[in-house]
């Protein structure tokens, strides 16, 4: 980044000034290059200009700033703004899961599974996603397959996906269906965890038995429980 000073008053001479960088809630070293040094004004000269490098790394984090501060000067006094704060944008991103675990009735005709977009969002992205079959339900009688993409418009950061469920009569348990994310846009990745979904299929269907198949009863008993 490029930070520009400017000398006012009188021109006459060389002046110089020192500056120097300080952490706030960016680190050092990780998003950007600590960076000390003087800048010098020739006789006429009105301006100058400070280089701080920016480490472009692929975590995903908040917008981070540091601190550039004037001191020292020679010739000259600091003015009243003797420090400026940068804050470095985050332009990474990853997709994830937000709702990596979901469990809904059996009666019900959807389930909805939340997608986010973590870091940058000023641009499209995209990223796949399908059922898979890592799955205890069956395709095509417990639930129906799913594939499609989400387009994540510039400022949209998170996005549902719809998995419609089939209600049968059979009798089973709970039964899960997984969904998994793949295929993220050029310039985007997948988190490194909950890049895959479980949905979990609650059994509402009921058996009836007789208890015992053979009872004995005497004729003088009037009636019989099963």
């Amino acid at each position: 980044v490029v930070l520009t000073l400017t000398r006012t008053g009188t021109t006459n001479g060389t002046v110089t000034i020192d500056y120097a960088t300080t952490a706030l809630t960016a680190t050092s070293g990780t998003d950007y290059t600590n960076s000390t040094g003087t800048v010098s004004f020739s006789a006429g000269v009105t301006s100058g200009t400070i280089t701080v490098p920016i480490i472009n790394d692929s975590a995903i984090e908040a917008s981070e700033t540091f601190r550039v501060s004037l001191s020292n000067p020679t010739n000259g006094l600091v003015g009243s703004i003797s420090s400026a704060v940068v804050t470095i944008k985050e332009d990474d991103v990853e997709f994830i899961f937000g709702t990596p675990l979901v469990s809904v009735a059996e009666s019900v005709s959807t389930a909805t599974v939340t997608v986010w977009r973590r870091g940058g969002s000023t641009v499209t992205n995209t990223v796949d996603y399908a059922t898979t079959t890592n799955s205890t339900a069956t395709a095509a009688s417990d639930f129906t397959s799913t594939t499609g993409t989400l387009t994540f418009k510039a400022g949209v950061t998170n996005l549902n996906i719809t998995l419609p469920l089939l209600t049968d009569t059979s009798i089973e348990g709970n039964e899960t269906v997984e969904l998994a994310l793949s295929n993220p846009s050029s310039g985007t990745a997948l988190a490194s965890s909950n890049t895959t979904a479980t949905v979990t299929i609650q059994d509402n269907d009921s058996l009836f038995n007789f208890s015992v198949t053979t009872n004995t009863v005497a004729e003088n008993a009037g009636s019989v429980i099963l």
